[in-house]
């Protein structure tokens, strides 16, 4: 549904591996609704739809009715920059997906502990967005869902410290499959020559340090892996993610792994995050060219 109306901008079936494709008018705040008989409904917000672009959105989990009633969340706040939980941080939950405003439905008793661990319990079966936020940090927000009579946990948030006017944040998180994903990103420097910033250049010396800086690397799954662009030129900068796990796959052995891997690149300024990318689903090949 386009913002503001109740009307449906389009509707369609997904097909048999879970996927859908809606063409509608662009325009910014549509709502997705997501039903099938015996599950429990899941509404995504706050789509935008760019002309002549496909817009992906994150997997959506939906929830089969024997798993209604009500159950418990926790999961781990994590610095985007040192990859280490973040204590002290106050985490709330709207109804749905992608839900960044509107009415908070449930708040953690306490704020993440030492660790950065947070716990909701007592909470209806559905999908939700978590938003975590405290002094000295962006709001982030991620997806949660809740399963009646269980605890899940590790669903987990990555928040990023706040960024000074001119600098933007490239945060990468995504599944358990596979183990590691590598961000690459490109961009101009003043002499009309380009950068290419990339995992080696965390481990041995960055030539481009004032320009740019890859802040953290992770090769063990779910990310983060963070790349902060500290002054801005213009030109194009591109960012891909390349599947280093299974780089060896080929069009006869191919992988789906990274396109199945959930990844996410959330991208921040000093305003907080401005942009939300979700990997393309059910596709080989192990580059998933992001933006330029």
């Amino acid at each position: 549904m386009p913002a503001g109306s109740l009307d449906p901008a389009a509707q369609t079936d997904t097909i048999a591996d879970g996927s859908f494709a809606l063409i509608v008018p662009p325009a910014g705040g549509y709502t997705v609704i997501f039903t099938k008989e015996g599950y429990l409904p899941a509404t995504y917000f706050e789509i935008s739809a760019a002309a002549n672009q496909t817009t992906y959105i994150e997997a959506v989990l939906q929830i089969d009715a024997t798993h209604a009633g009500i159950g418990s969340i926790g999961g781990t706040i994590i610095n985007a920059l040192t990859g280490e939980g973040v204590p002290g941080l106050a985490v709330e939950l709207r109804e749905g997906l992608n839900a960044t405003s509107g009415t908070v439905v449930a708040t953690a008793p306490l704020p993440t502990d030492g660790a950065g661990h947070y716990s909701i319990t007592d909470l209806p079966a559905g999908n939700y967005t978590a938003c975590a936020y405290g002094d000295g940090y962006h709001s982030t927000f991620f997806s949660v869902v809740c399963l009646g009579g269980l605890m899940i946990d590790n669903q987990d948030g990555t928040i990023t410290p706040i960024l000074p006017p001119g600098q933007t944040r490239l945060v990468l998180t995504w599944g358990e499959v596979p183990a590691d994903l590598d961000s690459h990103l490109t961009g101009p420097l003043p002499d009309g020559t380009r950068f290419w910033l990339f995992y080696y250049y965390l481990y041995h010396p960055n030539p481009w340090a004032l320009y740019v800086s890859l802040d953290h690397d992770d090769t063990t799954s779910f990310g983060p892996e963070t790349t902060t662009i500290l002054l801005q030129i213009d030109g194009v900068y591109r960012f891909t993610v390349h599947d280093f796990t299974n780089g060896n796959a080929t069009a006869q052995s191919p992988s789906f792994a990274l396109s199945n891997s959930g990844a996410l690149v959330r991208v921040y300024r000093d305003e907080g995050l401005v942009a939300k990318f979700a990997v393309p689903p059910n596709r080989s090949g192990t580059l998933w060219a992001v933006f330029d």
